[in-house]
């Protein structure tokens, strides 16, 4: 049975961190709010989309679903011009297609973005589906879009691997039965979870898939 690497997007493959800040402090500047330095802003990614403006906005008496609409206007317009691909993850990314391995996108960025994000920066012929928010499917930590992309390719949970930098990629990978591993480069943290494999580096997960 082939195997199925299912990855996070933002803080995995990509770090998205100056394009979500700016994006941010553009609708903050807006509404005549301070601005939030990155590292504000970074700790607020994981959740999606909405709690990424909740907690943005956490300060301020704002109407929300105004803001969250402005929000995703600026930011699908300029999702891409900071945004950079992590060392190792291009090269690596066609060393496991080469291997013969199964590559998907699990991400609780919404779809659409996420897979114009992937193809402006070369990387989404090397994933055979991509699943984001507004696809149909809870936002992990639920394990629902895991479960489908392992029926969608046919493997059993002992043939996937969810790979990502935030509790909420072990918990789904955990819910679902599946090996968890985590990188530790990226924006999150495991929460005290505790993921089958950690990984310093994507060339790390490379390595570890390639090996086994």
């Amino acid at each position: 049975m082939e195997k199925l690497l299912v990855f996070d997007l933002d803080g995995t493959l990509i770090d998205s961190r100056a394009d979500l800040a700016a994006a941010v402090n553009t609708v903050r500047a807006e509404q005549g709010l301070d601005l939030l330095t990155v590292e504000q802003v970074k700790s607020f990614i994981g959740n999606g989309i909405r709690k990424l403006v909740e907690r943005s906005f956490a300060d301020a008496t704002v109407d929300l679903p105004v803001v969250l609409e402005r929000y995703r206007t600026v930011y699908y317009r300029q999702s891409v011009v900071y945004t950079n691909i992590y060392p190792g993850v291009k090269a690596g990314l066609a060393q496991l297609q080469e291997a013969g391995m199964v590559s998907t996108v699990l991400t609780n960025k919404p779809g659409g973005v996420s897979r114009s994000i992937l193809e402006v920066l070369g990387l989404l012929p090397f994933f055979k589906t991509v699943i984001g928010a507004e696809d149909g499917y809870a936002l992990k930590p639920s394990s629902e879009g895991l479960r489908a992309l392992m029926e969608e390719h046919k493997v059993d949970a002992h043939s996937c691997w969810m790979i990502g930098d935030h509790h909420t990629d072990v918990m789904a990978g955990m819910d679902a039965d599946v090996s968890t591993c985590f990188v530790s480069y990226g924006f999150g943290h495991t929460d005290d979870l505790k993921p089958t494999e950690h990984f310093a580096s994507f060339s790390e997960v490379v390595e570890y898939f390639l090996q086994s």
